[in-house]
């Protein structure tokens, strides 16, 4: 009896297991950028359209100028408002530097968020803060990497002026996969 009942437990079990849906993941996206704000997680996908002035995409890589450096840039549709827009400035071209890990100190190499969650508040990476970005693919078809920064939250007064409080915000565990213009 004990027998019978060990081997029904045992047989249930098996067939529960073998038979269990597995679950479905969904596939990263071509392209992509995501990340935390201070704990709560942001994904943008790439959106490209078109309108009566040309085309566009939420998100984009290239040189900037012929002189000042490169450029990465992201924002969401899901907000029109606040967007959150990221400006990424680089005083490399990581498609031919040599080097994978790039320091964002706030002069050369810095980052600009405007109206992240609320049009009148943005984001900047002043000294003495810093970040990274790390660069795990770094061709003419693709940027990929991760990224993560501290900055100060900068408020836009009435009188068009700006005030940057004692405020740190940190965005950390950031993604991007990104086909740069060349």
């Amino acid at each position: 009896m004990i027998k019978h009942a060990i081997l029904l437990i045992l047989t249930s079990l098996i067939f529960t297991t073998a038979c269990k849906k597995k679950e479905k993941t969904e596939p990263e996206p071509d392209e992509y950028f995501s990340f935390y704000a201070d704990g709560e997680y942001h994904f943008y996908p790439q959106d490209i359209g078109n309108t009566l002035f040309g085309g566009w995409q939420t998100l984009s890589a290239g040189m900037s100028s012929a002189t000042v450096g490169y450029g990465m840039a992201a924002y969401s549709r899901e907000r029109n408002t606040a967007p959150g827009r990221f400006v990424f400035t680089l005083s490399e071209n990581p498609l031919t530097s040599d080097k994978d890990t790039v320091i964002l100190d706030g002069y050369g190499n810095s980052v600009f968020i405007s109206k992240f969650k609320d049009q009148s508040i943005s984001y900047v990476l002043r000294p003495p803060l810093k970040g990274k970005i790390i660069f795990s693919q770094r061709t003419e078809e693709k940027l990929i990497g991760t990224f993560e920064f501290e900055s100060y939250k900068r408020i836009h007064n009435p009188d068009n002026s700006y005030t940057i409080p004692d405020t740190v915000f940190h965005f950390t565990q950031g993604k991007f996969a990104i086909i740069p213009k060349l």
